[in-house]
Parts: structure tokens; C-alpha cells; sequence
């Protein structure tokens, strides 16, 4: 059986409960993340004050390990949002050295358990 090394580019540990009904912690060993240009269009008189409202827009995909550009298949979590950008954009340039791994994020919804306070605890699963 393969066992396919895994690179947690989230920016922080992640717990996953795999099939053995282990809790393991997968450390965060970069971040890979979008470029991000925000747009600040008004400020509003609230009851906390001036709060400034805007929009954030976000671009290409950067932070990409070098380790990953030599490595062979393995699996490269990354935050929803960058894996959703991935997939508006078309998939994975041919290029870029993420187009030889399985580029997954975390499920955290409805399937993640937490605590009382509401914080994730661990995952189950991954998307793709």
C-alpha cells in the first residue's frame, strides 16, 4: 500500500480522526494562500462607532513551498478558499508546481466535530 507524504499549507496544525479512530495532528509546515487587494468603500455610523465596510478581491496563488516543486505525489491541504480559487480558475496551471498533487482543504462544516465553545476539535474528511 502507498502512503502519500502530506504537506499542511493552512498555516496552522489540523486534527483529522482517520479510519483507525485516531486523532492525528498534521503540522502546518507553510501557508499557501491568494493575493488580496482590499477595497475599503464607505465607513458607517454604527453603535460602536465608525466602522469601515469594503471588499476583498483575490488573485493568484502564492507561497507555494519550494520542497513542493521537487516532491513527487503527495497531498497538499490548503485553506477552502484557496482550493475553491483553484477551481474557479480552471484547475491547476501545468506549470505550477501544485499540478502533480492532490490539492485538498479541510472539511470543516457540518461533519467536523467541536467543542461546546463552537472550535473545531478535528476533521473527518478532506474536498477536493
Amino acid at each position: 500500500m502507498v502512503k502519500f507524504p502530506v504537506y499542511n499549507c493552512t498555516g496552522h496544525d489540523i486534527n483529522v480522526l482517520n479510519r483507525n479512530g485516531v486523532v492525528q495532528t498534521i503540522p502546518s509546515c507553510g501557508l499557501i494562500r491568494l493575493e488580496e487587494t482590499v477595497i475599503v468603500s464607505e465607513t458607517l455610523s454604527t453603535e460602536y462607532g465608525e466602522i469601515a465596510f469594503g471588499e476583498k478581491k483575490f488573485g493568484r496563488v502564492v507561497g507555494v513551498p519550494e520542497e513542493l516543486e521537487e516532491a513527487k505525489l503527495s497531498v497538499v491541504i490548503v485553506s477552502l478558499v484557496v482550493l475553491q480559487q483553484i477551481k474557479d480558475d480552471g484547475g491547476i496551471e501545468f506549470d505550477s508546481p501544485l499540478s502533480h498533487h492532490m490539492v485538498v482543504a479541510p472539511d470543516t462544516g457540518a461533519s467536523a466535530v467541536r467543542d461546546e465553545k463552537g472550535r473545531i476539535q478535528y476533521v473527518v474528511q478532506f474536498l477536493m
